[in-house]
């Protein structure tokens, strides 16, 4: 669902004062509405819950009070914003600032901004967020539990109808993440999925999460390769020097849909872990296995098993035990590459290092390094997973 503050990073809306303060921007925006002609008595009929309403309070010319009488009885409506053009007001009093915020309704004012430009960009937006949920909610439903391939299949002809059996899947994230997934609609002066749409149907790309789901399709007789789907996100303006970007393997077969889209987010997650720019699924090693397998139910008893009694040591001791785990594990077991990494003695490193057996119960154990490796590896890869 979009709220006002989502709203606010988009042209021309961004240009917008906030006169009230930031109390209601989260708001949800359902519909928009345009105030002009209404008299007070019919606002109640008009305008509903939800309603981003625009407004040059022509009604209420040279009558402030009056005005403000309106106001009140939009924001009793429950209408999720109101922007006021200063034709007639540049501004209104405290009181009605004050009932603004008491229920949670910011008011903008603004100028120079046609209506059409406004009404437009808040209704492409409602329908793209009400798409990119409901197609949120369907890749949920095949990628969460063990889908039939015939569901997976009308899942991905629902997505795009256009869909051809051979199928990869890409998914990016912005490696400077200053803006969230609905700014995309204000990044690229031709938008991804129009481009995908236009220049190439069959393929999509989707808003998904914090980043955009690349979904490219093509039959037997052009096989799809990795060097098609890096063109054609190039062209779609997803660069690598922007973007992280974890690819799937190459499935030859549309049902395979969910294996795709899950492998494309493992490939991102350890794309960012190893702070490189893009990986494919096939050359991210034992993640394979990890990141699949993160959320089952016996992995994860295992490591927190493990981690909880390093952390809890930690808190307890004032100690950095998780650290020079961590670094031990980046250094591939090198101690003395740990020590450098972390400013410790060589024997300090040693030392912690038995203690951390000695915590896990690993102190007779020829696996600890492997152990070790697989805990701290799923500990991180855990911490990246909540971060998408």
């Amino acid at each position: 669902m979009v709220t006002v503050q989502n709203l606010t990073f988009l042209k021309p809306i961004s240009d917008f004062k906030l006169i009230t303060s930031e109390n209601g921007l989260r708001n949800v925006v359902k519909d928009t509405g345009i105030l002009e002609y209404e008299s007070n008595k019919k606002i109640a009929e008009t305008f509903k819950k939800g309603d981003f309403i625009v407004t040059t309070l022509f009604l209420a010319k040279d009558n402030l009070d009056y005005a403000e009488k309106c106001l009140k009885s939009l924001i009793d409506q429950e209408v999720s914003a109101i922007a006021v053009k200063n034709i007639y007001f540049n501004d209104f009093s405290e009181d009605l600032k004050k009932y603004a915020e008491i229920h949670s309704c910011p008011i903008f004012i603004f100028e120079d901004i046609f209506f059409d430009d406004i009404i437009v960009t808040l209704k492409n937006a409602i329908a793209h967020f009400n798409a990119t949920e409901y197609f949120e909610k369907k890749i949920e439903s095949i990628i969460s539990c063990d889908s039939s391939r015939d569901r997976v299949r009308e899942t991905a002809f629902e997505i795009n109808g256009s869909f051809l059996n051979n199928l990869v899947s890409a998914y990016c994230i912005k490696k400077e993440q200053t803006t969230a997934t609905w700014q995309y609609l204000n990044e690229f002066e031709t938008k991804p999925w129009d481009y995908s749409s236009r220049n190439y149907p069959h393929a999509t790309i989707l808003s998904y999460k914090k980043g955009l789901l690349v979904l490219y399709t093509m039959d037997h007789h052009i096989p799809v390769s990795y060097e098609r789907l890096h063109e054609y996100l190039r062209q779609a303006g997803i660069s690598e020097d922007s973007y992280r970007i974890g690819v799937s393997n190459i499935h030859f077969d549309l049902c395979e849909l969910d294996f795709c889209i899950k492998e494309s987010m493992c490939a991102y997650i350890s794309c960012k872990n190893e702070r490189s720019s893009t990986l494919n699924f096939n050359d991210i090693g034992i993640d394979q296995v990890l990141l699949p397998l993160i959320n089952n139910y016996w992995m994860k008893t295992y490591y927190t098993k493990y981690m909880n009694r390093v952390l809890t040591y930690d808190k307890t001791h004032s100690s950095n035990l998780m650290d020079t785990m961590v670094h031990y594990v980046e250094s591939k077991g090198e101690i003395t590459q740990t020590s450098k990494k972390t400013f410790q003695h060589t024997n300090t490193v040693r030392y912690k290092l038995e203690r951390v057996k000695k915590l896990m119960g690993f102190e007779n154990d020829d696996s600890f390094y492997v152990q070790l490796y697989i805990v701290v590896r799923l500990y991180m890869l855990e911490e990246l997973l909540n971060d998408i």
